[in-house]
C-alpha cells in the first residue's frame, strides 16, 4: 500500500514536471513564431517580392513553426500522457533530492530497495521501505518544480507581440506586407505613390 502511494506521488510529480515544461514551451513557441513572422513581414515590406519568393518565405515560416511546436510543445505533451517519456521515477527522485536537502538520496535509495523487494519476500526489507516512505510522506514534492523559471520567458513573448501591434497601428503598409506573406500565392499590384483626383465640378 505504501509503495503504491509513493509511486502515485511520483507520477503526480512527473505530470507537474511536464505541465511546467509545456507552459515554458508554449511561451517560447509563441515568442519564436512572433519574431519569425515579424522578421519575414519586415523583409517583405522592403523587398516587395514576387510570388515565388513569398512562397519560400511562407513555407520557411511554416517549417520553423512546426519544428518549434514539435520541440517545445508536442514533446512535453507526449511526456504528459506517458508516451515516449524520458523523465522517469529515478530522474524525478534526483530532482526532488536536489531541491530538498533532507531527502538527499533517500528517495532514490527507497526506489532501489523497492525494485529489490519485488523479487524478495524478506519482511525486514519491506518494513525498511515502509519506514522510509512514511518519513518521506510530509515532503511536498511539487515544490521542487521550478515554476518561477518561466517568468523571465514571458517578456520574450509579450515584447514582440507589443512591438508587432504598435507597428501595425503606426505603419499601415506593414500590415499589407504581412498579408502578402500569408497570401503568398496571390498577385498584388504595386500601389501608386500618389492618388488620382478627378475634378467633376469644372463642367462647361
Amino acid at each position: 500500500m505504501n509503495n503504491n502511494k509513493l509511486i502515485d506521488r511520483l507520477e503526480h510529480f512527473i505530470k507537474k514536471y511536464y505541465q511546467n515544461k509545456l507552459l515554458k514551451g508554449l511561451i517560447i513557441c509563441i515568442s519564436i513564431i512572433l519574431v519569425a513572422f515579424f522578421a519575414l513581414s519586415f523583409i517583405e515590406y522592403f523587398g516587395r517580392f514576387e510570388r515565388q519568393t513569398r512562397t519560400f518565405l511562407f513555407f520557411t515560416l511554416v517549417i520553423l513553426s512546426t519544428a518549434v511546436l514539435v520541440r517545445y510543445v508536442f514533446r512535453p505533451i507526449l511526456g504528459l500522457i506517458n508516451v515516449k517519456r524520458n523523465f522517469g521515477y529515478k530522474e524525478a527522485a534526483a530532482l526532488i533530492g536536489n531541491h530538498f536537502p533532507e531527502v538527499s538520496d533517500k528517495l532514490l535509495n527507497t526506489l532501489q530497495l523497492q525494485e529489490k523487494s519485488e523479487n524478495s519476500d524478506q519482511q525486514l526489507l519491506i518494513a525498511s521501505i515502509n519506514r522510509r516512505i512514511k518519513n518521506l510522506t510530509p515532503i511536498p514534492f511539487a515544490n521542487a518544480i521550478p515554476y518561477q523559471e518561466n517568468i523571465p520567458y514571458i517578456k520574450y513573448a509579450l515584447l514582440p507581440a507589443v512591438v508587432l501591434i504598435l507597428i501595425l497601428i503606426i505603419t499601415p503598409g506593414f500590415k499589407k506586407s504581412s498579408q502578402r506573406v500569408v497570401q503568398y500565392n496571390t498577385h498584388f499590384e504595386i500601389e501608386a505613390p500618389f492618388d488620382f483626383i478627378t475634378d467633376i465640378e469644372n463642367k462647361v
